[in-house]
C-alpha cells in the first residue's frame, strides 16, 4: 500500500515537460506490483456491475452503472434521452448534460457510466435509436466528443458504445454485419473516432453483433488495428453484458474486460490457454495495464472527488433537465399559426392519448430510469395553462403491452390437418432423442414451466419438446411471428427454417416477418431444447388485422374534443416498446389504435395538435393532413410535461431540429431491405447512402428532412463567405438575422458538396453547424471551420483518407434541404 501511494505522489510531483502522459506512468509503475492472477482479475467483472479493484494495493474497483441518459444505480433524474439531447444541436448543452450526469454518477456511489451510445440510425424501427444521437456521423461525432468531455471532467470513465455496427436490436446476438471498409469508416466509426481522437475516451463497449463473420467482442479488426493502434487508444475495451463467446479470440483481439461476470475470462480459463500457447502472459498483464490507465486518467485514485448529494433533487438540476428537453422537443407543423396557444382566446382545451395522463420520461432496457419525480403533459399543461382555461382529459387508447400474444387454437391444427391444437411430443433428453417420453394436444404454445416438469412423468431439467401441425391464418396479410425460449429452439414453416434460436442465452424472442394467406395450411414444426435452466416456449404473433375492444374510449374523446377549444393529443411509444432487445416491431406507424384516435380527434376539432413520444420516424400519411399542428417530443426526462407547456404556450419558443430523416414510406430507407429475414447476414448494400445521403441520391421526398424544425419566429441567413486557413482548412462565416417578432435560437448548417467528384460521393453531406439566439430583428455573425476531412473520402486501395480535388459546394441553411446560401471553394 505505502510503496504505491508513494509512486503514485512521485508521479505527480513531476513536471507536465518531462511528463506528458502521467496516466501511462502510473499505471506502468503500478503494474510492476501486480502478479497474474492480480491481472485476471482485474480483467473480468463480479456481481453484475462491477470490476474488481486491488484492496491490498488501494487499487479502487470500477463501479458500473447503467446509462447511457444519465446514471441510474438508484432512482436518478430522468434526463431527456440521447435523441433528444442531439435534436438541440448544442454541444455545450449537452457537455453541461454530461457534467451534471458525471456528478449524479458519483452521488450515487459509482464511477463508471455505460454510455454514450453512437451507433448510426440504419434502421428506422430499431429499438435503441433513442439512445444515440441519430443518422448522421457528424453530429453523432459532435454529441459523442461534448459527452465525453463532461463526463470525464467530472472523473466519471464512459463507455462509448456499442462498438461497431450494432444498428439493429432484432436479433442482435446473431446479426452478423457485412459493410464495405469505406462505409463503415465514413458513417459508422466517425462518432467512435472523434471521441477517441478528440475527448480521449476512456473506455469503449464491444456490441452483440458480428461483423463479418466474428462476434464484435473478438474483432481485431476493429479493436487491435483500428481502435487500439491506428487511432491510440489508450483506454479499456469492455464487453457488452453476455457478448464474450470465447477465450482466445477476445484476448487476443484486445478486449480488455469481460462483463459480467468471468464466463470465458476467469481465472481456469485463462491459465488453460496460457498453457497451450494460444493467448500469453503479456497479453493479460497489458490488459490490467490499460484498465489502470483508465483509472488513473480519470482520476479515480483521488480521495477527495467532491459530491453534493442534493444535486440529484435540487431545483438547479429540475430547471436544466426542463431546459434540456424546452431545447430538443421539436416543432414539425404549425398550420395557420395554432402555436402558441393564446391564453387570452382560449377557454377549454382537451389533453387526450394514452401518453396525456403518464409522462413517457424515456425509453427502456438498460438505459430505463426510474426518476424521483413526472411531471406528465397533462400535469404540465394545466400547471400552464391558468384559472381562465379548462383543461379536460381523455385516454381515448391504451399502451397496454403483451410481451407475446400467443397463436390461439382456432389458427393452430394436429398433423391431421382437422384436430384443434398441435401435436406435442416430450423427450427425456435435451436432444429429442428417442421415444417420447409423453406425447398429447396442446391447444397453444405458452409455457413457463419455470422448475416444474413440463409433463407428466417428465423430469424438471433436461428435456425436450416437439410440436407439430399446421397454421390457419383468419386474415391475409404480413405477419410478425415472435417466438421466446430461456434457449434453443427452433421454428420451421412448410419444412424451412423460419426462426433459429440456437446458441441463445438469454429469453429476448426473435421475430421474423412472414405473408400469410387466410385460411391456407402452412406446416409447422416447433422444438425446444431445455439442458438445465427452467422452460420456456412462447409462439405468438401479431396479424395484419386488429379490432379495436375499447371504442368506446375513442367515443368518449371525441366528445371531448368536440366540446373544448383546443384538442391536445399526446401518442406515441413507451419504453415497453423503444427498448433494449426490441425493434418496433410493427414498424413506424403509431401502435395501437392511435390513428384511428387522431382521425376522429381531428374530425370534430380544427384546432388539434398531436405530440408524439418516439425516437424514431413516424408514419403519418393518414392524418398528419388533417391537424394543424404537430410536435416531436422524444422521451424528454422527468420534466417533459412542464417542458411541452413552456412551448405549446410560447414561453419558449421551439428551437429542436431533427436528427433523422422523417421518412414517409418504407421504400425511403434501405435498412428495410431483407430486415426481419431467418438469415442473420445483414449487408449494408447501400452504403454510403443512409438516411438523408439516400434521401437525396434518389430524390425523394420525406415528409420531414433532417435538420428540420420550426421556429414561432422567422430567420434569415445571408453574406456567406470562406476564409482560408490552409491545407484545406476554412472558417466560413454568415450572418444571421431574426426577422419576426420573437426571440429565437436557429441552427445554422454547412453542408459539403464535391461538385465534380472522381470517386463516388453522397449529393452532400454535413461538416458544421452552430446554434446562435437571437432577440427580435437582432443580427449576429456565425462563424464555422471546416477541417481537412470535410473534404476527404477514405481510400479503400491506399487505406487512408484522401483528398478529391476539385471544387466544393459550400451549402448553408437550416435544414438538409432548405438552402440559403451557397459558395464556392476550391480543394487541391
Amino acid at each position: 500500500m505505502v510503496g504505491l501511494f508513494f509512486l503514485v505522489l512521485f508521479v505527480h510531483s513531476k513536471s507536465k515537460a518531462q511528463m506528458p502522459d502521467r496516466a501511462s506512468i502510473q499505471a506502468d509503475s503500478v503494474l510492476k506490483l501486480l502478479n497474474l492472477e492480480d491481472c485476471i482479475n482485474l480483467t473480468t467483472g463480479s456481481n453484475g456491475m462491477m470490476a474488481p479493484g486491488i484492496a491490498r494495493l488501494g487499487i479502487p474497483a470500477l463501479k458500473m452503472t447503467d446509462g447511457p441518459n444519465g446514471p441510474h444505480w438508484t432512482k436518478a433524474p430522468g434526463f431527456p434521452v440521447g435523441i433528444c439531447l442531439a435534436a438541440t444541436w448544442d454541444t455545450s448543452l449537452m457537455y453541461k448534460a454530461a457534467a451534471l450526469m458525471g456528478k449524479c454518477t458519483h452521488v450515487q456511489g459509482r464511477n463508471t457510466l455505460l454510455g454514450p451510445t453512437v451507433n448510426i440510425h440504419r434502421v428506422p424501427v430499431g429499438g435503441r435509436n433513442f439512445e444515440s444521437y441519430g443518422e448522421d456521423p457528424w453530429l453523432s461525432s459532435r454529441m459523442a466528443v461534448a459527452f465525453v468531455k463532461g463526463i470525464q471532467n467530472e472523473k466519471v470513465i464512459p463507455t462509448v458504445k456499442h462498438f461497431a455496427l450494432n444498428n439493429n436490436e432484432w436479433n442482435r446476438h446473431l446479426s452478423d454485419v457485412y459493410v464495405d471498409e469505406r462505409t463503415l469508416r465514413e458513417i459508422y466509426l466517425p462518432a467512435f473516432e472523434a471521441a477517441v481522437k478528440e475527448a480521449g475516451a476512456l473506455g469503449i463497449m464491444s456490441g452483440y453483433n458480428k461483423v463479418n463473420g466474428y462476434h464484435a467482442s473478438e474483432q481485431d479488426f476493429l479493436i487491435g488495428k483500428i481502435l487500439k493502434k491506428e487511432w491510440g487508444f489508450k483506454g479499456m475495451v469492455v464487453s457488452d453484458w453476455g457478448s464474450v463467446y470465447s477465450v482466445a479470440g477476445p484476448v487476443n483481439a484486445g478486449l480488455d474486460i469481460e462483463m459480467p461476470n468471468p464466463d470465458f475470462t476467469g481465472r481456469d480459463s485463462i491459465m488453460k490457454y496460457i498453457k497451450s500457447g494460444q493467448i500469453t502472459k503479456d497479453q493479460i498483464f497489458e490488459k490490467a495495464r490499460r484498465t489502470l490507465y483508465a483509472r488513473f486518467a480519470a482520476g479515480l485514485f483521488d480521495k477527495n472527488i467532491p459530491i453534493d448529494t442534493s444535486i440529484q433533487t435540487s431545483v438547479a438540476t429540475n430547471n436544466f433537465i426542463r431546459s434540456l428537453a424546452e431545447e430538443g422537443i421539436t416543432l414539425l407543423k404549425n398550420n395557420k399559426a395554432i402555436l402558441p396557444l393564446r391564453k387570452n382566446t382560449i377557454r377549454s382545451i382537451a389533453v387526450i392519448g394514452p401518453n396525456a395522463a403518464t409522462l413517457q420520461s424515456g425509453g427502456g432496457g438498460s438505459s430505463y430510469i426510474d426518476p424521483f419525480y413526472s411531471i406528465s403533459p397533462l400535469e404540465g399543461i394545466r400547471n400552464a395553462a391558468g384559472d381562465n382555461i379548462k383543461v379536460s382529459y381523455e385516454s381515448g387508447d391504451t399502451l397496454a403491452y403483451e410481451f407475446i400474444s400467443p397463436i390461439t387454437t382456432n389458427c393452430l391444427l394436429g398433423v391431421d390437418g382437422k384436430t384443434p391444437g398441435l401435436d406435442a411430443e416430450y423427450f427425456s433428453n435435451a436432444t429429442l432423442a428417442g421415444e417420447p417420453a409423453f406425447k398429447g394436444v396442446d391447444a397453444l404454445i405458452n409455457f413457463s414451466w419455470d422448475d416444474l416438469p413440463p409433463a407428466p412423468g417428465m423430469p424438471r431439467k433436461n428435456y425436450s419438446v416437439r410440436w407439430k401441425g399446421f397454421i390457419k391464418p383468419v386474415y391475409t396479410g404480413w405477419y410478425i411471428m415472435k417466438f421466446q425460449t430461456n434457449g434453443d429452439g427452433v421454428v420451421y414453416l412448410d419444412e424451412e427454417l423460419a426462426i433459429d434460436r440456437m446458441g441463445r442465452s438469454d429469453a429476448t424472442p426473435i421475430m421474423m416477418r412472414r405473408y400469410f394467406e387466410a385460411g391456407k395450411k402452412y406446416a409447422l414444426r416447433v422444438e425446444i431444447l431445455v439442458p438445465n435452466n427452467g422452460g420456456v416456449a412462447i409462439l405468438g404473433w401479431i396479424p395484419p388485422v386488429k379490432k379495436n375492444p375499447y371504442k368506446d374510449r375513442i367515443e368518449k374523446a371525441v366528445a371531448l374534443a368536440s366540446q373544448s377549444d383546443v384538442a391536445v393529443l399526446c401518442v406515441g411509444w413507451n419504453n415497453l416498446f423503444e427498448t433494449e432487445g426490441y425493434d418496433k416491431e410493427e414498424g413506424i406507424n403509431l401502435p395501437g389504435f392511435q390513428e384511428e384516435l387522431i382521425q376522429a380527434v381531428a374530425a370534430v376539432n380544427p384546432n388539434t395538435i398531436v405530440v408524439i413520444n418516439s425516437g424514431t420516424p413516424v408514419f403519418m400519411e393518414s392524418w398528419a393532413q388533417k391537424v394543424n399542428g404537430i410536435i416531436l417530443a422524444y422521451y424528454p426526462g422527468h420534466e417533459g410535461g412542464n417542458a411541452l407547456a413552456s412551448l405549446l404556450f410560447g414561453d419558449k419558443n421551439p428551437s429542436g431540429k431533427l436528427p433523422f430523416t422523417f421518412i414517409a414510406d418504407s421504400s425511403q430507407a434501405p435498412g428495410f431491405k431483407n430486415y426481419m429475414n431467418v438469415n442473420p447476414k445483414i449487408k449494408y448494400e447501400e452504403g454510403l447512402y443512409v438516411g438523408y445521403r439516400y434521401i437525396d441520391k434518389n430524390n425523394l421526398r420525406p415528409t420531414y428532412p433532417f435538420g428540420f424544425g420550426l421556429s414561432y419566429t422567422t430567420f434569415a441567413i445571408t453574406g456567406a463567405k470562406a476564409m482560408p486557413l490552409g491545407s484545406n482548412t476554412y472558417a466560413v462565416n454568415v450572418s444571421v438575422k431574426n426577422t419576426g417578432d420573437r426571440a429565437g435560437e436557429e441552427v445554422v448548417q454547412l453542408y459539403v458538396r464535391a461538385n465534380k467528384p472522381t470517386v463516388d460521393k453522397p449529393v452532400k453531406e454535413l461538416k458544421a453547424f452552430a446554434k446562435v439566439m437571437l432577440a427580435p430583428g437582432e443580427t449576429k455573425q456565425v462563424m464555422m471551420y471546416l477541417p481537412q476531412r470535410a473534404f476527404m473520402f477514405y481510400n479503400t486501395i491506399k487505406n487512408n483518407w484522401e483528398t478529391d480535388p476539385g471544387k466544393y459546394s459550400l451549402l448553408i441553411g437550416n435544414s438538409s434541404q432548405n438552402t440559403q446560401q451557397v459558395v464556392t471553394v476550391d480543394i487541391k
